[in-house]
C-alpha cells in the first residue's frame, strides 16, 4: 500500500500546507467565528420557540388572537369588522339621558302644535259646601278648556282663576256654571267653555247657598 500525502492550499498566505489528520486517520477541522451553535444555545433557542408557541392560538383564517395589550392599526384597506362590548363616546356625545330629556321637550312642542285634547277627571262625588272650593284644575299650556260635570242639586258654581297652584282665586261674575236639568228631571248637570285661557289654574267655587256633591271632568285643548 503506497503513501500518499495530502497538501491543501492557504488562500490567506497564498501557500501549499499539508493536512492535518488525527491518529484514528480523520482530518482534523478546527471551526473559528466565536458563534458557533452550542448544546446550551440550542436548548435555549428551543424554550424561547415553546413560549412564542403557546402564546399563538391555532387558526385558519390567517388571523391572530390577542387576549390582552393593545394594537395599533393603520392605512387599513377595505373594511374592518369590529367587535366590542362597549366603545367610548367622544367628547360631547349624545347619551341615553340627554335623548329622554329632549324626548319629553318634543312630545309637550308636539301637544302645543297640534292642540291634542286631554279629558281629566277633577272630581267624583264630592260635597262641596256652601263658599267652598272644588280640586284645582291645571290647564298646563293649552288655552281652551271645558269644564263640565253633574250635581246632586241645582245651584251655581263661580268660576276661579289662580295666578300660581294653591294662590288667590279671582271670580268673573259673568262666569257662572248653572246645575240643573233641561228636562225638568232631577238628573242636574252643567258644562262651561272657556276659551283663551291666560291663567293655569282654575277652580269652581259653589255660591248655591247649600252644599253641592259634584262630580267634574275638564277638557283642555290649543
Amino acid at each position: 500500500m503506497s503513501n500518499t500525502l495530502l497538501n491543501g492550499l492557504d488562500r490567506t498566505n497564498n501557500k501549499v500546507l499539508p493536512l492535518d489528520v488525527g491518529t484514528t486517520g480523520k482530518l482534523q477541522v478546527q471551526m473559528s467565528g466565536g458563534g458557533d451553535a452550542t448544546a446550551a444555545l440550542q436548548t435555549a433557542g428551543n424554550s424561547t420557540l415553546t413560549s412564542i408557541d403557546g402564546k399563538i392560538s391555532a387558526c385558519n383564517t390567517g388571523a391572530v388572537v390577542v387576549s390582552s395589550g393593545t394594537i395599533a392599526v393603520s392605512a387599513v384597506s377595505g373594511t374592518t369588522a369590529v367587535s366590542a362590548a362597549s366603545l367610548p363616546l367622544p367628547t360631547g356625545a349624545s347619551t341615553a339621558v340627554n335623548q329622554a330629556a329632549h324626548e319629553a321637550k318634543l312630545d309637550d312642542i308636539i301637544v302645543e302644535v297640534k292642540g291634542d285634547k286631554t279629558v281629566t277627571n277633577i272630581e267624583s262625588s264630592k260635597l262641596i259646601t256652601n263658599g267652598s272650593l272644588s280640586s284645582e284644575i291645571d290647564v298646563g299650556n293649552h288655552k281652551n278648556i271645558v269644564i263640565y260635570g253633574e250635581s246632586d242639586m241645582q245651584g251655581s258654581l263661580a268660576v276661579g282663576y289662580l295666578h300660581t297652584s294653591g294662590g288667590t282665586a279671582y271670580y268673573d261674575s259673568n262666569k257662572l256654571v248653572m246645575a240643573n236639568d233641561p228636562a225638568g228631571g232631577t238628573d242636574y248637570s252643567f258644562a262651561i267653555s272657556l276659551p283663551n285661557v291666560s291663567n293655569r289654574y282654575l277652580v269652581l267655587k259653589n255660591v248655591s247657598g247649600s252644599s253641592m256633591t259634584i262630580s267634574m271632568w275638564a277638557s283642555v285643548s290649543n
